[in-house]
């Protein structure tokens, strides 16, 4: 009798409580398992959206900073695209051999949400200024490689701001400088020369969160000389831009 209870099994009633333990333990690791991931590619996708704002805006701020000053007067914008002359390094591998004059345009794209960088290099050297300040014939700039690199994705907007500084007014002596508002427009035309400063906004969309977006700003000081107008001349050359 004592060597058949020991060989005795499982009941089914045992069986059924194991069964439900271990259910209820699988289900418990499961559901940690699960949140862990969930946060773990939140975290990530916060961390690609700020390294990809940030890799994208450090590219436009080195070029901004390396505008060529004998080309400020072909520096134009718009509210989501900016063209400039720069001594920088090719982002192109076939041609990076050392930094090159280049024409570089930034700009958004809205229907693919990106924002591409256009470079090309300046092959011979760029007409001068015209005398009569219209724009130059662009057909005079000669280009060659020309190549677009996609620099950000999961734009849902991108925006460009233009900052002037008024040239201070005339003072006494011993009169202490007042303050010069400055003044902000989002289009830049060919021939203005170049602003004080250029401030950038850009919007990412949460991979995680379809509807929701993150923003990143930055203002850059250009390094080139730029153009103080007194303020009477700034309002009538920006005219209905103020």
């Amino acid at each position: 009798m004592r060597d058949r209870r020991r060989e005795r099994g499982f009941t089914l009633a045992e069986l059924l409580v194991a069964a439900t333990l271990l259910s209820l333990i699988m289900a418990s690791v499961y559901t940690l398992f699960h949140s862990t991931m969930r946060t773990w590619r939140r975290s990530e996708g916060a961390f690609d959206m700020h390294q990809t704002a940030r890799s994208a805006l450090a590219i436009l701020e080195h070029e901004i900073g390396n505008v060529l000053d004998e080309a400020s007067y072909l520096f134009e914008g718009e509210d989501d695209e900016i063209t400039m002359f720069v001594v920088a390094e090719p982002m192109n591998v076939e041609d990076a051999e050392g930094p090159h004059l280049m024409r570089v345009r930034y700009r958004f794209n809205r229907t693919g949400k990106e924002l591409i960088r256009e470079e090309a290099l300046v092959e011979v050297a760029l007409p001068n200024r015209r005398p009569d300040g219209k724009p130059v014939d662009p057909g005079r700039i000669k280009l060659k490689r020309k190549r677009d690199f996609v620099i950000a994705t999961n734009v849902r907007d991108f925006e460009l701001k233009y900052h002037w500084i008024p040239a201070p007014d005339m003072r006494g002596k011993d009169e202490p400088p007042k303050p010069t508002p400055r003044l902000i427009v989002d289009k830049h035309k060919e021939g203005w020369g170049l602003p004080q400063a250029i401030e950038a906004r850009m919007e990412l969309i949460d991979p995680e969160n379809r509807d929701r977006s993150v923003s990143f700003s930055v203002l850059r000081r250009l390094h080139a000389p730029t153009f103080h107008y007194q303020r009477r001349d700034l309002e009538k050359m920006l005219g209905n831009l103020l």
